[in-house]
Formats: structure tokens, sequence, C-alpha cells
């Protein structure tokens, strides 16, 4: 076993007040959101003086900026009471990623983190783009409902390279969402929108099923809204791989300018590929 990282002199048990809590909290940034059960048992905890101390660490970078802790900062003032626990400094911000092993970091939290807009979107985006990319819409699992694991650092390398792009295609759906949610999932609009080359053409797409503006008898965007609101009242519901096939067959026709009078997709059927990519 080969030691790493020499410990920073800094490192040890540490008291913390609620004022102390407040300024770590004052000097934080691009922290994932409060999970508040969570929360809630370390207040209960604290206050009742049952908070244990143990190698859970709190962890600052090098400047003293909290990196991971937040729970327990926002418990402490909640409490009005102190606590203490072992603080780790000199830590890189770029590891920030890899901290809290209690509470895994979902994709969500990492765009978060990484400060991308509409990250609920953003990250729903990425795997479905990671899921057609790699062939996985074609699965039955996949048909079934059932998530392929992406791997975390799949999805850091996503956001660092394409972030823009991601959050770009992730408001184009957003301005819609009320209206797109009776459709279809906002995440796969944003998901054609990423994928597809002619932005311009693929927001008409988007606004067209949303609100059924623009829309004309035969237009494949038509055919899916007209389909996805009928199903709506009744017992079968489709799978979210079934509504995205039949979501990029619309675009199909949509994009191509061929008039249709039927929509379908079988699940036997190799999911389609998306035209204009």
């Amino acid at each position: 076993m080969r030691r790493m990282r020499r410990p920073d002199p800094r490192d040890g048990w540490y008291e913390i007040t609620p004022s102390d809590a407040q300024q770590l909290l004052d000097k934080q940034v691009h922290n994932r959101s409060l999970n508040k059960s969570h929360l809630d048992r370390i207040v209960r905890d604290i206050s009742e003086r049952r908070f244990k101390e143990n190698r859970q660490s709190m962890v600052f970078n090098d400047g003293g900026r909290m990196l991971d802790g937040q729970h327990r900062a926002r418990a402490c003032i909640i409490a009005n009471k102190p606590f203490s626990t072992y603080c780790v400094f000199g830590i890189p911000d770029s590891f920030f990623a890899s901290f809290d092993q209690v509470f895994l970091r979902t994709a969500a939290n990492l765009a978060q983190i990484m400060g991308l807009k509409n990250s609920m979107v953003c990250a729903a985006t990425a795997t479905l783009v990671q899921h057609y990319q790699l062939g996985a819409l074609n699965s039955a699992s996949a048909t079934a409902g059932s998530i392929k694991v992406i791997p975390k650092e799949t999805y850091k390398s996503m956001y660092s390279k394409y972030g823009d792009e991601l959050q770009r295609s992730a408001a184009a759906a957003v301005q819609h969402g009320s209206q797109l949610a009776r459709i279809a999932p906002v995440s796969q609009a944003a998901f054609l929108h990423y994928i597809v080359n002619n932005k311009k053409k693929v927001e008409e797409f988007i606004e067209g099923i949303a609100t059924g503006s623009g829309l004309h008898k035969g237009d494949g965007a038509l055919l899916f809204r007209n389909r996805m609101i009928a199903l709506a009242g009744q017992k079968h519901r489709m799978s979210q791989v079934e509504k995205l096939a039949h979501m990029v067959k619309g675009w199909n026709s949509f994009y191509n300018g061929e008039k249709i009078t039927f929509l379908r997709w079988r699940i036997d059927e190799t999911f389609p590929s998306i035209d204009g990519a």
C-alpha cells in the first residue's frame, strides 16, 4: 500500500459551531440540492446530542472552501448547537464529484454541481444520447422500461465537452414544458433537439407537438401529437422507448416533408434512425 497524499497539517478533529457552519456555507458554491430526510435526521441527532463522531469527514479545498458536508453544516444552524467532526483539507476541486459515499450523487446532481441549468433535463438527455449511440434502445430490456447504467465518468465527460449543447437543447424543450408534458417527456424532446443538426426545424417540430400550432393533416408531428393525446385516455400505456420511437418516426416524416396517414412502431422493430442527425 503506497501513500498517495501527505496529510494536510490542518487535518484533524474540529468543533463546528452554528456561526462556523454559516461561514462555511457562505463560501460554498455548486453543491447539490439538500436531501430533506437526511437533513432532518442530522438535525435531530445534533439537537439531542446523539450525533456520532466518525470518519465521514467534512472535506475542504486548499483555500478552505467546503466541498462536502453541507447537510451537517445546515443541520448545525437549524439545531443551533455545535457538533464535532473530522475535517480534511487541501483536496482539489476536481475531485469533488467523487465525494459522498453515503448518498451517491446522481447524474442530475453532477450536472448541477458542474453548473448546468435545467440539470434534471440535461441528465436525462445525456442518458438518452448514450443509450441511442450505444444501440441500447434496441434491446428488449430497454423496451420493457429498465435502465442501462451509464458510468459516472461518461456523464462527467459529456457535461464537460457538450454542456453548452445539452443546456440549449434542454432549454428548447423546457420552454414548452407544461404543454409538452401531456404529450411526451420533456427530456425526449430535448434529446431529439440535441441529436438533430437543423435546430430551427426541430424547434418547429417540438412547438408543433406541444401546442398543435402550424400543423396540417398528414404531418408526422400532428399524428404523433394526436396519438399521444388519445393514449392518455386509455388503459394501455406505452413504455418510454415506445413513445420515443413514435416521436422519432413522427419527426422523420415531418423533417422530410412527407404526408402520412398512420404512425406505428412495434416493439420487435429496430429502433428507428433519426433523420437529419
